[in-house]
This record gives C-alpha cells, sequence and structure tokens, in this order.
C-alpha cells in the first residue's frame, strides 16, 4: 500500500533536487502544496500530485504578462 505522502525519491524526481530547501523553493514555483516536517523536509500529500496531474492532461497554461505600471505602458 502508498503511504499518503510522496517517498523523498518521488519527491526528488518531481522537483529534480536532493536538497530540502531546494525542494521547497520549487514546488512553491509549480504551486504545489506541502508542510515542512520537523527536519525541515517538504512533505506532499499524493492526492495534491494526482488531482493535479489528472484535471491538466492536455491543457496548456495561460501564458500570463508581466505586470507593469501603467505609466510605462505607451502603446
Amino acid at each position: 500500500m502508498d503511504s499518503i505522502f510522496l517517498t523523498d525519491a518521488e519527491l526528488a524526481e518531481l522537483t529534480g533536487y536532493c536538497q530540502p530547501k531546494k525542494q521547497a523553493e520549487h514546488l512553491r514555483k509549480l504551486g504545489i502544496p506541502f508542510l515542512p516536517n520537523a527536519r525541515g523536509v517538504p512533505k506532499v500529500t499524493r492526492s495534491a500530485i494526482e488531482g493535479r496531474t489528472a484535471g491538466k492532461a492536455g491543457k496548456a497554461e495561460p501564458v500570463r504578462k508581466k505586470w507593469q505600471p501603467a505609466v510605462l505602458n505607451t502603446g
């Protein structure tokens, strides 16, 4: 039976990092919710990942324009 949380190996594969600080940074960039444990290692629930991948199959992310103050918009 799978654990409710991703294993350390799965987390490293998902983020591409082995260091907990880098993993947390990458998870924040991806918008994946996590909680750090007592050692500072991010813990991600399987449901957070499974729901994310199932709902996004074939959908492209909208391109977001970088915010710029109106005074700089000249066009």
